[in-house]
Formats: C-alpha cells, sequence, structure tokens
C-alpha cells in the first residue's frame, strides 16, 4: 500500500467521526430557543446506548426549570432533588444540585414542544454509556 493509500485510509474514519459528531450535536441554542427551557418536562423516551429503555417505568418523572436558574427534578421513585441550571455556550446544560455533584448534559434540540438531553455517564456498566432523553412538556 503506497503512502498515500495509507494516509487516507487513517484520515477518512477520523473526518468521518468529526463530521458525525458535529451533525449530532447541532447549533447552541440561541436566546430565543432558551426561553423554551424554563417549563416542566416529562419524560417520552430514554435511549441508553442507542436502545430505548423499556424496563424503567418514567411516569413519575417531572423536569422543572424556572425562571430564576433553579430547578425541581422529581425522579422516578418521587424523589425530588432541587438546585441550579446553566447552558453554556457550547449546548452543555449543567445541573448542580444542591447536595451532590453537578452533571453535564448536551443539548441535542430545543424547542417549545420538545428537549432532547444527552448524558455519558459510567452509572450502570464499567465503561461509559450515552444517555439520550427525549422529553416534552407536561
Amino acid at each position: 500500500m503506497t503512502l498515500k493509500c495509507k494516509y487516507k485510509s487513517l484520515l477518512f474514519p477520523f473526518i468521518f467521526t468529526i463530521i458525525c459528531f458535529s451533525c449530532e450535536l447541532g447549533d447552541s441554542p440561541s436566546e430565543e430557543d432558551l426561553g423554551e427551557l424554563p417549563n416542566e418536562w416529562v419524560v417520552e423516551k430514554v435511549l441508553i446506548d442507542g436502545i430505548e429503555d423499556n424496563a424503567t417505568n418514567y411516569s413519575n418523572f417531572l423536569l422543572s426549570f424556572f425562571q430564576d436558574e433553579s430547578y425541581d427534578l422529581r425522579d422516578i421513585y418521587g424523589d425530588i432533588e432541587e438546585g441550579s441550571w446553566t447552558v453554556t455556550n457550547e449546548s452543555q446544560l449543567i445541573l448542580t444540585p444542591n447536595q451532590g455533584e453537578s452533571r453535564e448534559y448536551i443539548i441535542v434540540n430545543l424547542e417549545e414542544n420538545q428537549l432532547i438531553l444527552l448524558l455519558k455517564d459510567e452509572h450502570f456498566k464499567e465503561t461509559e454509556s450515552t444517555f439520550e432523553y427525549t422529553l416534552v412538556p407536561d
């Protein structure tokens, strides 16, 4: 194999990965888009590594964002976490609970009728998993 062929074979996967990653994340939310965030959101579906999570009942899950950049998160067990939220210019939504560690989500889509968040976490497996949360207004 020639040097030129080796170069192309190494470069193509790298460029393909960058293009796919860029398309997945989209643009940073605009100020107008961020105006849609303060709302009460319920889970429509959750994907874990691209596979829909049908084993967990998300009906009690409620995520409420408020204008003062605080939030309430009612989990699947009915427990409530309170804290603050912020959005960076890299489409990152950072939730900082009053007690505990911050979590960083990537905002994939934010519209009046849908919010899609990605979370990379090692919670369930020894390897990193990607959780995709699709939320709709309550």
